[in-house]
């Protein structure tokens, strides 16, 4: 969707919620990138993108996220352990 190709740009958010859920590991834009749309269909890539952000900026925090909250914290280390640790409320 940038400049009319499917591309999923990669910010800070994007670079956090992917590392936490395990779908690229660390802060390489490149590898990110190619993981993201290796999941994602380019039809969606912008929805997935704007999605993310949101994820990263409202719930996946870089200091206490709100794991307990997040609809994917099933999927996430972050969350599953978050989870145990408040005994599953």
């Amino acid at each position: 969707f940038v400049g009319g190709y499917p591309v999923m740009p990669v910010d800070t958010n994007i670079f956090r919620v992917a590392d936490r859920l395990g779908f690229a590991k660390g802060r390489n834009y490149e590898r990110t990138r190619s993981a993201l749309e290796s999941l994602i269909s380019p039809k969606r890539l912008r929805d997935a993108h704007i999605c993310l952000i949101h994820l990263g900026r409202e719930i996946c925090k870089p200091r206490k996220p709100l794991c307990l909250t997040c609809p994917v914290n099933t999927m996430c280390n972050y969350g599953i352990e978050a989870i145990e640790n408040s005994g599953g409320k």
